[in-house]
Parts: structure tokens; C-alpha cells; sequence
């Protein structure tokens, strides 16, 4: 599947480029830690799915050395990460901007062709970046597995030089007690009951939305700081924190 992963103008180069990251293990997380920290601070404590499965992201790459190191991560959990909404919203990092392509991939852990394959535009400054499904007019199915990833892609014909990083994300339907309670809470309580539930892409989410509001964003932004650091994005962490 792996070889079938991406199209591209050039495909054979842009699936050689992508699997050899993916296969090389690009950049290994660091330790995650501990939940004690954000539970006395009173941020929301991400609780993993007890699914027993193994590390599945991919991040981040990294080109270059010092103020011209480049990386790119994909906001995920190392496991796979769950939603309750079929056309969540992604979220990736970028250290610096570069002038560059960035290209958006995601398939079907079960399909050769992807479900998007599409270069991303407007990046025109670093941080924390969007991808909304919606964008695309595609909706996840239930159940199912998808890998999403994103490449900085500085050379077009050598694609073996992608920054690239990805993760993994599944779309499932809660128990409606749990959407219930999560409709009736708002604020960061919204946060803490999707985060304690273990669905993490709509944490993340609802506490972007928080943060657009306009309110209270060095805690929010604290807030988000330390999610990352529960799933072992320490370096993120510490780069949107402040």
C-alpha cells in the first residue's frame, strides 16, 4: 500500500520520497509527560483510547541546522488519534517558513488512491497551521483508519528531500451520553470532557476555537502547550507556550 500511497506530477518520485521517510522512521518524539502537571495547573488531562495499539506517527522532519532548521509536525498523538466528527479539522506545525510547496495527503489505511491529495496555500508565517476537511468536501467514515500527512517539498523532483510528517486518525460515534454532556459543557470544561474522553483531534479543536475567541489566550495557549507535551510534542510545546 505503501507504494501506492500518493500521485503526484512525477508519482514514482513523490511515493519514493514519502515511503522512504515514512519506512526510516523520520525523527523519533521524545518521552511524554506526566499527567500530574496539567492536573494542578487545572488544564485537561488527555486520556489515550485502551486499544493497545502501537506507535503510528511520523515526525517531525527536520532539514538544516540552526536558525535554518526547518520542521514539520503533525498535532497528534503517537497512537492512533479519534474523532467524534466526520470532517474534523487537522492541525501541523511548521518551525519556519520556507518558501516552498506544501502538500496535504490523506488515505485509507485499506485503499491505494488518496482520499485528498492537495497543495496547501496561504502559509505565509510559522506556527500552528489548519487543515479543515471540510475544505475538501470529504467526510471519514466510521471505523475506519486514515493516514494524513504533510510535506514541505523543496525540491520537485527529488522528492527524497520532503520535510514530512504524519499521523493517524479514526472517526467514531461516541456514546450519545458522552456528546450530550460535551454539548451542555462549554469553555474549557468542552475541552477537558473531549480530552478526558480520549478524542483528541476534538480537544484540540475546541480549544483552537477557544483561542480564536480572543479571551484569555495565554491560558489557552498554556493550555495547548501542555496537551502537546501529554503526547510528546515537547519541542511544539515549548515553541507555542509562551
Amino acid at each position: 500500500m505503501r507504494d501506492n500511497c500518493i500521485q503526484s506530477v512525477g508519482r514514482a518520485a513523490r511515493v519514493m520520497g514519502l515511503c522512504l521517510l515514512v519506512l526510516a522512521g523520520v525523527a523519533v518524539s521524545v518521552p511524554a509527560v506526566q499527567a500530574a502537571e496539567p492536573e494542578e495547573a487545572g488544564f485537561p488531562v488527555y486520556k489515550p483510547p485502551l486499544r493497545g495499539v502501537p506507535a503510528v506517527r511520523v515526525g517531525g522532519g527536520t532539514r538544516g541546522a540552526g536558525d535554518t532548521a526547518t520542521e514539520v509536525y503533525v498535532l497528534t498523538p503517537e497512537h492512533m488519534g479519534l474523532t467524534s466528527k466526520s470532517q474534523p479539522v487537522l492541525f501541523w506545525y511548521l518551525s519556519r517558513a520556507v518558501t516552498a510547496s506544501y502538500d496535504f495527503v490523506l488515505i485509507a489505511e485499506t485503499d491505494y488512491e488518496p482520499l485528498v491529495e492537495a497543495r496547501l496555500t496561504g502559509i505565509e508565517s510559522a506556527g500552528i497551521q489548519r487543515i479543515a476537511l471540510a475544505d475538501f468536501d470529504v467526510h471519514l467514515q466510521p471505523g475506519v483508519q486514515y493516514r494524513w500527512s504533510v510535506a514541505v517539498v523543496m525540491d520537485q523532483v527529488h522528492r527524497s528531500g520532503d520535510i514530512m510528517s504524519s499521523g493517524m486518525i479514526e472517526y467514531i460515534e461516541p456514546p450519545a451520553g458522552l456528546l450530550a454532556n460535551v454539548e451542555k459543557a462549554s469553555g474549557e470544561a468542552r475541552v477537558a470532557q473531549y480530552a478526558a474522553a480520549g478524542l483528541w483531534y476534538d480537544a484540540l479543536l475546541s480549544l483552537d476555537e477557544l483561542m480564536r475567541s480572543g479571551t484569555d489566550v495565554t491560558r489557552y495557549r498554556q493550555m495547548r502547550a501542555s496537551l502537546l507535551q501529554q503526547v510528546g510534542l515537547n519541542s511544539v510545546a515549548a515553541a507555542v507556550g509562551g
